[in-house]
């Protein structure tokens, strides 16, 4: 596992728990909460663009 995803994984859980906490706090339909999960999901793209294609992998 290369140390961009170990990397990407660490500040996805990061930011889950940051995200955790802010939906305790300001409730889950906050403004922040959306913004946060949107970053998650940003970092999961961004690796996933960095990976060479498989066999099977859905195509855009």
């Amino acid at each position: 596992m290369s140390s961009d995803t170990t990397s990407s994984r660490q500040l996805r859980d990061d930011i889950q728990a940051i995200t955790e906490g802010v939906a305790a706090v300001m409730g889950s339909d906050h403004p922040a909460v959306s913004t946060l999960m949107r970053a998650a999901d940003e970092l999961v793209q961004t690796e996933l663009d960095s990976q060479p294609r498989r066999y099977g992998d859905m195509t855009d």
